[in-house]
């Protein structure tokens, strides 16, 4: 905690706002507006998205042309999911414009933490802490059905987005955004729409059009043609 103060009040607000209450709270507001496979998709390639322009922008990293693919592929992806939004379901597209969003402010907050090199177990528990007072104005702004529920799913849901989507999840990104590079960890991202768009047809019966799949499988090369290449090239390099 002490590491994580010494960054001062002003970094510590931008960190917690991007990662911190915030992050889940407008998550799940996006996900009551759009399927569970645009979320999917539509968060990491954002991420990527926008950790290549916030890169060149702030380290004046050059975009390879397998960056630019990416990029290309990504936004062809997002274009499709707007388009079935208005064609198919115009209430989804406030979702997705909010987890577009989300993505972006993640980025940002991935590319903050390894320009800082802050310890990750600093950064979590901080932001952490940082978080929960946040969490009685947004209790009492927003409509409620805690009380009501059952505490099982009260449990469940604890453990879900609190310990593992949650504190171990921001743990284990700062940790390989620092180590490994935002291009290397990006590459972890890949199977997440796909495996959440299996999953949502099994668990939730969202089965999804054929213009939807397409945008899932842009976006899915998207998020991992420029990490693939990078960690090629840096296999070769050891190798040498």
């Amino acid at each position: 905690v002490r590491a994580f103060l010494n960054l001062g009040w002003k970094r510590i607000a931008l960190l917690t706002a991007l990662a911190g209450a915030p992050y889940p709270f407008l998550i799940n507001i996006g996900l009551g507006f759009t399927p569970a496979a645009h979320a999917a998709a539509i968060l990491p390639s954002s991420v990527v998205l926008f950790s290549a322009i916030l890169g060149l922008i702030a380290f004046k990293a050059p975009i390879s042309l397998y960056s630019s693919i990416s990029l290309v592929l990504i936004g062809s992806g997002m274009a499709l999911f707007v388009c079935y939004d208005l064609i198919f379901d115009p209430w989804a597209l406030p979702g997705d414009l909010i987890l577009f969003a989300v993505g972006a402010g993640f980025a940002f907050f991935s590319l903050t933490v390894r320009d800082l090199e802050i310890d990750p177990l600093a950064v979590t528990a901080g932001i952490i802490w940082c978080s929960w007072p946040l969490m009685v104005p947004m209790f009492f702004a927003m409509p409620s059905n805690l009380f009501v529920a059952a505490p099982s799913e009260i449990l469940s849901q604890a453990i879900i987005q609190g310990v593992l989507a949650g504190a171990i999840a921001l743990f284990l990104t700062t940790f390989a955004a620092r180590h490994l590079g935002s291009q290397t960890a990006s590459l972890f991202l890949v199977g997440i729409p796909i495996t959440t768009a299996l999953l949502g047809a099994v668990a939730l019966g969202e089965f999804h059009t054929l213009l939807e799949i397409v945008a899932l499988g842009l976006m899915a090369c998207g998020i991992g043609l420029p990490a693939t290449r990078f960690v090629l090239q840096q296999y070769k390099t050891a190798r040498r």
